[in-house]
């Protein structure tokens, strides 16, 4: 594992502890994931500088901006997210 592997596992688990460290939906504490609400930076696309922007929220107050959810969860958060979102309702 490489040493920004390592920091970014560490920063990971870091924010996770600090968002609540279980799913706010079910309460499971593995398989945990960032659901993000909004992306006041611009949409981050590799999983480092998503970090580094959940970090930021986080500092400066907007930990409401993201959420952590199980990896079941967040499939059935976007599930429901693309249901409503469907020009076909």
């Amino acid at each position: 594992m490489t040493k920004q592997a390592r920091y970014a596992d560490k920063l990971r688990n870091q924010l996770i502890s600090e968002l609540g460290g279980e799913c706010v939906r079910c309460g499971t504490k593995s398989h945990l994931e960032f659901h993000e609400f909004t992306y006041p930076y611009g949409k981050a696309t590799g999983s480092y500088q998503r970090l580094g922007t959940i970090k930021k929220l986080i500092a400066e107050g907007r930990g409401n901006a993201v959420t952590i959810l199980c990896q079941k969860c967040h499939k059935a958060e976007h599930r429901l997210r693309r249901a409503f979102n469907s020009p076909t309702l």
